[in-house]
């Protein structure tokens, strides 16, 4: 089997232009970490919107033994990507659970159907909700999510019958 250059090129890009996850809604990427340091080349940071604005730090300090420069390139981007969502994801959870409902609503939703601007601005703690209109905005939220996967459904078993 041979790999050219210009397949994985491609595939590089096309991983880095994939759909943005909506656990991005959520934080803000900053320059420094939680103790005002700067950290290691290649570190990120990034600042949770709600709360007292914890920042998560994911370090680079991952080594790889590949013969390949491509492979290394896509296994790095992958796995970056990986670890980052898992540790923005868990924050929100442990520490968010209506944030972590938002974002799981907003997660499943197809692509065509991208977050609103209210949902926006409450994933980004620019909107705040008490707790009672927050558990009636949750509650509308999730049925509609409900209503539309179920219209998807249903339009999936007609396309099927036909």
């Amino acid at each position: 089997m041979s790999i050219h250059y210009n397949n994985f090129a491609s595939l590089i890009l096309l991983l880095q232009a994939a759909k943005k996850n909506p656990i991005h809604y959520f934080y803000e990427q900053v320059d420094r970490g939680a103790n005002g340091v700067v950290g290691n080349p290649g570190d990120k940071h990034f600042k949770c919107y709600h709360g007292n604005r914890k920042v998560i730090t994911l370090t680079k300090s991952m080594k790889y033994n590949l013969t390949s420069k491509f492979i290394h390139q896509i296994l790095n981007i992958l796995l970056t990507k990986l670890t980052l969502i898992v540790a923005l994801v868990t924050h929100l959870k442990q520490d968010f659970p209506l944030m972590f409902k938002l974002f799981s609503v907003l997660k499943d939703r197809s692509s065509d159907q991208p977050a609103t601007a209210e949902e926006l601005d409450i994933a980004s703690g620019k909107k705040m909700l008490d707790p009672e209109k927050a558990k009636a905005w949750f509650t509308n939220l999730e049925a509609a999510s409900q209503n539309i996967h179920q219209a998807f459904q249903k339009q999936a078993e007609v396309a099927a019958v036909s």
